[in-house]
């Protein structure tokens, strides 16, 4: 009966994936015995890496955790860093994503892992996966009631706070151009432009756009006017393929009339809310990706800064907008769709409302 429930003990842990789960760690890393071994493997080339070491790693709340663990960070494209990421096992849950972590229990089984830049609070709780190991009890020799009462009336009370880590945590670091074991103290830097958006999950957008636009519900107005446009916003990455964006779009939106003479142009500035939703990855014949498919729409406000339209132009528009978005890495390129909702001409029996189609390619800082 016991070698049957070994046995499926031994089938469930092959299933799970929890049979080697044990990490043996290079030879140059020295760690204490006894103690939870927190690893985090990075590179010198990765971005979200970098913020990890500068905003997470150096957090004083993270540091109160990361107390009670050897911490140990290996660079990916070090000879000791290939040769232990090329020994870990799938139940490791290392899939070629960094920055990586991996939490140690004091026999080095693996309790916990994370893949990409986690937040303070949500590193916090990860380290936490690890129970702080508790220690026994002193004994003490008995005495007396009597003495044990004069004492306490006697004696003030200190009181002992746990760890604060004052002093900064030391990482044993194995990097790309040494492979001697470094014991490196972490500093706090601020972040720049493109580390601050990767942190804090924005992409800063940077659109410039060429646009073909009417105005539609009149004649004198419908032919193809041409202009040009520039769009500064931030988009916010949510959850579940659903993005959140908003900003400000500088448009010049010309226009030719049907009877000739001279062309009007309108120089408006318009503040877009918008929602993106990621539809589908293309992928390389590799295996690789090339880049994602988005619908992005959303709602607008807006007001003409300068005009020459032979009509009393009222100067606050409206409206809907809606695009078509292909991802290749840092950069978008949109085909989309503005339409105005506010009658553009006062005059009696014309009515014209703001239309453009817009195509464009944008930069996008931190994505």
């Amino acid at each position: 009966m016991r070698i049957f429930k070994f046995f499926l003990l031994l089938v469930f842990m092959v299933i799970s994936g929890n049979l080697f789960s044990q990490v043996v760690l290079p030879e140059s890393i020295e760690v204490e015995e006894g103690k939870p071994v927190m690893v985090m493997l990075t590179a010198s080339w990765c971005g979200p890496c970098k913020i990890a070491k500068e905003k997470v790693l150096t957090d004083k709340a993270v540091q109160q955790e990361l107390v009670r663990f050897e911490n140990v960070i290996i660079d990916i494209d070090s000879k000791e860093g290939k040769k232990f990421v090329s020994s870990l096992d799938k139940s490791a849950g290392y899939e070629g994503g960094i920055p990586f972590f991996m939490l140690l229990d004091s026999d080095h089984n693996v309790v916990a892992s994370e893949t990409g830049l986690l937040k303070v609070g949500r590193f916090v709780e990860f380290l936490k996966s690890v129970k702080p190991i508790e220690k026994a009890p002193e004994q003490s020799s008995p005495v007396r009631e009597s003495q044990v009462l004069q004492n306490v009336e006697s004696t003030p009370v200190e009181m002992h706070l746990e760890n604060n880590s004052a002093t900064p945590v030391v990482f044993k670091t194995i990097s790309r151009s040494s492979t001697v074991n470094d014991n490196t103290h972490l500093k706090k830097k601020k972040l720049g432009l493109y580390y601050a958006c990767v942190y804090y999950g924005l992409a800063v957008e940077i659109l410039p756009q060429a646009n073909f636009g009417w105005y539609s519900g009149n004649d004198l107005y419908d032919k193809t006017r041409t202009g040009y446009g520039l769009y500064l916003g931030a988009r916010k990455n949510g959850n579940k393929g659903w993005d959140y964006a908003a900003g400000i779009s500088f448009d010049s939106w010309g226009a030719k009339s049907g009877m000739g003479g001279k062309v009007p142009v309108e120089y408006f500035i318009r503040v877009p809310l918008e929602i993106e939703r990621h539809v589908k990855r293309i992928y390389l014949n590799n295996g690789l990706p090339l880049g994602d498919f988005k619908l992005r729409g959303g709602v607008w406000g807006g007001f003409a800064i300068a005009n020459d339209t032979p009509f009393e132009t009222r100067k606050t528009d409206a409206g809907l907008q809606a695009a078509i978005v292909f991802q290749m890495g840092s950069f978008d390129i949109s085909a989309g769709y503005i339409r105005g909702f506010v009658d553009r001409m006062s005059a009696p029996g014309i009515q014209a409302f703001n239309n453009a189609v817009t195509i464009g390619i944008s930069l996008n800082i931190g994505d």
